[in-house]
């Protein structure tokens, strides 16, 4: 082969390889190879909510104007719950929605991922803590300001802020919480953090003359179960 035979046998064979690789991006791998219950598995991975959703970082000033989420019956006239959390408090939003609708109540979303309702309360791993200063605070001030919103369902990782490490063998570096009474960075001092902060939202929110609602812990995996 002469040079310019060379250089086209190479991008036909670079085309294919492209081309090849295109359609399995396309097709998602081929899972179609695969038998039925191992395709079952997979689909595991992508089983999370039935629609893209846009509630999970609502900003502060939203959230003192009201402009909230909402979730439950359509036809309850004014929201009386509202759910306040990280992303496992949205995780929940739609059980939590599904539930009221059918005892025709309706409620609103308050959520900022990595942001549990510890007013105060930084975490060591990223620059969230003025952000999550701000979601809380603007929480407190719409509560403040909401006589008809009579319940108030704290939902977070508890878990992970409490022991500081991930559950199992999921990725991720350990969580230490600080406050302005305390920067020691310890599971001990997570602790009680914790058990301070928390309890200082429900004593807040009791003086509001709200109803408190603490889920518990989600149960965590610790491994990708398709995998």
């Amino acid at each position: 082969l002469d040079r310019r035979q060379l250089f086209a046998a190479a991008l036909a064979v670079m085309v294919l390889a492209v081309g090849a690789s295109a359609v399995a991006i396309v097709a998602e791998g081929w899972p179609g190879r695969l038998e039925p219950d191992v395709r079952l598995l997979m689909a595991g991975a992508s089983d999370r909510r039935p629609r893209n959703w846009s509630c999970e970082n609502t900003p502060a000033e939203d959230i003192r104007a009201g402009r909230l989420c909402r979730v439950g019956s359509a036809q309850a006239a004014t929201p009386s719950f509202l759910l306040w959390g990280d992303s496992h408090g949205r995780v929940l939003s739609d059980a939590i929605g599904a539930a009221a609708a059918r005892g025709g109540a309706a409620g609103l979303l308050a959520l900022r991922v990595r942001c549990a309702a510890l007013p105060g309360v930084h975490r060591s791993e990223d620059g969230s803590g003025d952000k999550c200063d701000a979601f809380n605070q603007s929480v407190l001030d719409f509560l403040a300001g909401a006589p008809a919103v009579t319940d108030v369902i704290l939902a977070g990782r508890w878990g992970l802020l409490a022991e500081a490490a991930r559950y199992g063998h999921e990725a991720g570096e350990a969580i230490y919480l600080t406050d302005g009474m305390s920067a020691e960075l310890s599971v001990a001092n997570n602790r009680r953090l914790l058990e301070r902060s928390l309890r200082h939202s429900v004593e807040t929110l009791v003086g509001l003359g709200k109803h408190v609602w603490i889920v518990a812990p989600v149960p965590e995996i610790g491994w990708d179960v398709p995998s």
